[in-house]
């Protein structure tokens, strides 16, 4: 038994519980109910998921790895102190896509579709349409070229962070967003199936995920760095919520750029939002 103090209401509810007096937590609790963290108070951070969740494990000082975030932390959102989505905030931008333990690196993905005026795409020989929708008139190498472009989108983040050795890409594997989900949602779907991303693989009716596929409203999709096999295609994500292959290179979609992260950086959570540790 213990006592319960300070306790704050919100999307994700904070209270703090102490069993002795060396012996205290705070608690958080999401929208559903669930637990999604519990850390030490001597800790300077606390690991808020979206879902039910984990904690991070703090390795000192300002805060955790990022190597520490688990599935339960995708859909998360990151400041990486940058306004990149078009508000004055920079809490808003990105979000934790995946955790790559293979190479070190903690994926985020932009929160919302780039905007066609982003200083980021002048350079790279893309056409565009509308507000969001990019696509090539010229070949299907023109498109993938300028989605995997090595440093042009790098002006979406902080010097300071690629220095770090961050990076950006104007699209995320098919690869990397199916590993994400199927972490998230505990399914084994391959892309190459077409699934669709629905926020509940057990019941469609819930509607699609807006994690993958936001400004649902928008009618857009985007375009994901992946080649298909055998015929000019490049595999997307549809304004439906679907990954497919049967829009050629000439198909109107927007841009997700996602960053990858090494995953020794430090962060700290505030109210559920991720941020760099000083």
């Amino acid at each position: 038994t213990g006592t319960l103090t300070n306790f704050s209401y919100g999307e994700n509810s904070t209270l703090d519980y102490e069993i002795s007096e060396s012996e205290k937590y705070t608690v958080t609790v999401n929208s559903k109910g669930e637990v999604t963290s519990i850390v030490e108070s001597s800790q300077q951070s606390s690991n808020s998921g979206n879902n039910s969740g984990q904690q991070g494990n703090s390795t000192g000082g300002n805060g955790v790895a990022l190597s520490t975030l688990t599935s339960t932390n995708y859909g998360d959102y990151i400041d990486l102190g940058q306004s990149v989505v078009g508000t004055s905030e920079t809490t808003d931008d990105w979000r934790i896509l995946y955790n790559d333990t293979t190479n070190n690196v903690v994926y985020a993905i932009l929160a919302d579709y780039l905007p066609n005026d982003n200083a980021a795409l002048t350079t790279l020989g893309l056409d565009t349409y509308g507000t969001y929708q990019i696509y090539s008139n010229t070949d299907r190498a023109t498109l993938l070229g300028g989605l995997n472009h090595a440093t042009a989108w790098n002006s979406l983040i902080p010097s300071t962070l690629v220095s770090c050795g961050a990076s950006v890409r104007g699209a995320v594997t098919a690869e990397i967003l199916m590993a994400s989900y199927n972490a998230k949602h505990g399914t084994s779907l391959d892309y190459a199936v077409s699934p669709t991303l629905y926020s509940n693989p057990e019941n469609d009716s819930e509607g699609i995920d807006s994690f993958y596929l936001p400004h649902l409203d928008a009618y857009v999709g985007y375009w994901l760095a992946t080649p298909v096999d055998g015929v000019s295609c490049v595999w997307n994500v549809d304004w439906c919520g679907m990954v497919n292959d049967y829009c050629t290179y000439g198909a109107y979609r927007g841009i997700c750029p996602a960053v990858s992260l090494p995953s020794n950086i430090q962060v700290t959570n505030n109210n559920g939002i991720w941020s760099l540790a000083e």
